[in-house]
């Protein structure tokens, strides 16, 4: 990290900015699940667009499973956010 090079030229003794490190897990595993959640919702809304006759269910069944598959392999800290639960309803 860049805090590390500037401790070092001021001869400080070095840190680990684990709050700093956490919070970027964070950030990384929020957008993971804003994608996920973007995934699913666009999905079903171009489904709620489509004309009765026009729905093939086995499709639908397919595009499903595909992305429960997908949700499944997620990072596991993932899995303990609200969101999460919601869209794997």
């Amino acid at each position: 990290m860049e805090y590390n090079a500037l401790e070092k030229l001021f001869e400080l003794q070095k840190s680990n900015y684990k709050a700093i490190k956490e919070c970027f897990m964070d950030l990384k595993n929020l957008k993971i699940m804003w994608d996920a959640i973007s995934m699913v919702n666009y999905q079903y809304n171009d489904w709620m667009g489509k004309q009765w006759r026009n729905i093939k269910a086995d499709i639908f069944q397919e595009i499903n499973k595909t992305l429960a598959t997908q949700l499944k392999t997620l990072p596991k800290e993932i899995r303990n956010y609200k969101g999460y639960a919601v869209i794997v309803d």
